[in-house]
């Protein structure tokens, strides 16, 4: 929630010790603005317009100066990776998860199980912050420092990536054949897109597929399957994803998925999840994801690069075809 007082003076709006909680995915602290203009660039170059300098030109906040979450935003976080100062970051995760880690010893005296799934682009982004080339693909060193770091379990969410692919391949399949279906087809696996859908172009939220996101369907095998496989009960299980978006974080809080997915952490926040560890994650020793949520085929790795899953859902669609 905002936290200190917003004001009205005679004219502009005045801000004082102001933060911006409200977003799930984007926490603003006015404070810390240098007033760069970087926000505003980033969110106009995507199309959406959210920030804009008030009356009084102080610093860039949301147009009509509303809490973010009742803005156009729709949590993509480009705004977090321009910011120089960290006056817009991601809402934070790591403290807390940093915090279970602490604990691990004491959550499995208590029967709590801490499972981690990992996106097909953290194998990838996750490099950079460690000095390593772009694109340097660290998948099995993830596995086997997120186990090094007390996670019980380890996923790779390329396999449900693979379960979104034949899910919606289907459903496309089912709509192309049913002469009263809605076409075309959108796929709703990106949690930024579905909320640019819902805010801006409402009209189209019949041609989104009605499939969760890989993120959504790992949460819910994890708390069904997964929990039932090895005899826990769902809310015993503590699930936190590494993804490659601030989107995730508000996708976790919808009500189709609550509690499947306990936290979410940003490539930027498992990097640093690392590193405060004292983990040189480049030179550990190369691990596996634990099986079966663990194993993919290559039309969920794709799913990491743009055009990917068009691509595997097209691939998909036409296996289930001929």
């Amino acid at each position: 929630m905002l936290t200190s007082s917003v004001k009205h003076v005679a004219g502009p709006l005045v801000r004082s010790m102001m933060v911006d909680a409200t977003s799930r995915s984007i926490f603003r602290d006015y404070e810390a603005c240098v007033k760069c203009d970087a926000c505003v660039s980033a969110c106009e170059e995507q199309g959406f317009n959210v920030y804009d300098w008030c009356e009084n030109g102080n610093v860039p906040t949301t147009c009509g100066d509303v809490p973010l979450e009742q803005s156009r935003c729709v949590g993509c976080g480009q705004c977090t990776t321009v910011c120089p100062v960290a006056s817009i970051v991601e809402s934070d995760h790591l403290t807390d998860v940093e915090a279970l880690l602490v604990m691990k010893d004491e959550l499995k005296a208590q029967g709590k199980i801490l499972v981690a799934s990992v996106a097909p682009t953290v194998r990838v982004g996750i490099s950079e912050p460690f000095g390593e080339d772009v694109g340097t693909n660290l998948e099995h060193q993830i596995a086997t420092g997120l186990r090094n770091l007390g996670f019980d379990y380890v996923f790779d969410t390329c396999f449900t990536a693979d379960l979104t692919i034949m899910e919606e391949g289907t459903e496309l399949l089912g709509r192309l054949t049913d002469p009263d279906a809605v076409l075309p087809m959108f796929t709703s696996c990106c949690p930024g897109w579905v909320n640019s859908v819902e805010k801006l172009y409402p009209e189209l939220i019949p041609n989104l597929s009605s499939c969760m996101s890989p993120q959504g369907m790992m949460g819910s095998m994890v708390k069904t399957a997964f929990a039932q496989k090895i005899g826990v009960a769902p809310e015993d299980i503590i699930h936190v994803s590494l993804m490659p978006c601030t989107a995730k974080k508000d996708e976790m809080a919808r009500p189709d998925l609550l509690g499947d997915v306990n936290y979410v952490l940003t490539v930027r926040e498992a990097a640093r999840l690392f590193q405060n560890a004292g983990v040189d994650l480049p030179n550990l020793e190369p691990g596996l994801y634990d099986t079966p949520l663990g194993e993919s085929t290559g039309a969920g790795v794709i799913f990491g690069a743009s055009g990917g899953v068009m691509e595997a859902g097209l691939r998909t669609a036409y296996e289930l075809l001929v």
